[in-house]
């Protein structure tokens, strides 16, 4: 096996890593490069979740205490759904852990909404007219850094949040090591939450104090798994992860439209029940 501490950058792909304690190393069974931490191989595992769902914040939680390496496309796109193989296909889902990401349904529609209003590149929505049409018209996603991407469509906004995280989420129990989490959980309760999914995905924990990222963080590429360059300079800001402050962008009409859109049944797997009963009674809630 041959070793080196790669700190510019590593192949075409320019990895790049600058802790001396991370090593890239040539594994000798599959030809493939992989990392690993002071001499331990760091554990691979992917997320996955609908667009602004905390998939950047999660992976900078997780490869700052985690011996892991976080990955975005174990078999495609990470906003993409599971694809559905057939039980004699010559195709197979990587043995890859991975990791589902979901916010509540107006919690992510908001982040959705702001998203569209100012990157076209990756979605076609009615955001240029106002959260009640955006709630109200078809929304068209796609991999905007891919010529050839294919184009998801779906009738609404809320369609999206529910094809999409049931998808994911019924991966769940059905294949091995595919875990939930609630980005509002990690989000209030960091350590005790990375935790419980480190444990659930099997990731050995760095030693030292455990660390959150107090900055916004960057659009991380598959590829970027410097943890010191993961954050911006712009303070990461709390407030807007409560229900008072992204709750403002619903009309009364748009909340109707999430609460009678948002199904049910995703609603309780997912957790969100009780928030969403708060918010159909007029009872604002903080947070989920």
């Amino acid at each position: 096996m041959s070793t080196q501490t790669v700190r510019s950058s590593f192949r075409s792909g320019g990895v790049s890593v600058d802790a001396p304690a991370e090593i890239w190393h040539l594994s000798p069974d599959t030809g493939t490069e992989c990392a690993s931490y002071r001499g331990q191989t760091m554990t691979r595992f992917c997320i996955h979740g609908i667009f602004r769902s905390g998939t950047n914040f999660t992976r900078g939680v997780l490869e700052m205490n985690y011996v892991c390496r976080a990955e975005y496309d174990s078999f495609g796109w990470k906003h993409s759904p599971f694809p559905i193989l057939s039980a004699g296909s010559r195709l197979a889902l990587p043995d890859i852990p991975s990791l589902f990401v979901t916010r509540n349904p107006f919690y992510a529609l908001s982040a959705l909404f702001t998203y569209a209003e100012r990157n076209k590149r990756n979605i076609r929505s009615a955001a240029d007219d106002g959260m009640t049409a955006f709630l109200s018209a078809p929304i068209v996603i796609f991999d905007g850094g891919a010529e050839v991407s294919p184009e998801l469509y779906f009738e609404t906004p809320v369609a999206l949040w529910n094809g999409l995280n049931w998808n994911y989420l019924s991966t769940v129990g059905k294949l091995p090591g595919r875990v939930h989490m609630r980005y509002e959980d990690l989000v209030a309760r960091p350590e005790e939450t990375a935790a419980r999914v480190a444990e659930a995905l099997g990731l050995e924990r760095k030693p030292g104090a455990f660390e959150v990222p107090q900055n916004r963080m960057r659009n991380l590429g598959s590829n970027m798994h410097n943890v010191r360059k993961f954050q911006t300079d712009k303070a990461f800001d709390l407030s807007k992860t409560l229900f008072s402050s992204y709750g403002a962008l619903f009309s009364e009409e748009d909340r109707a439209l999430v609460l009678n859109g948002a199904n049910r049944d995703l609603v309780e797997r997912a957790g969100y029940a009780e928030f969403m009963d708060r918010v159909a009674r007029g009872d604002v809630p903080e947070t989920a």
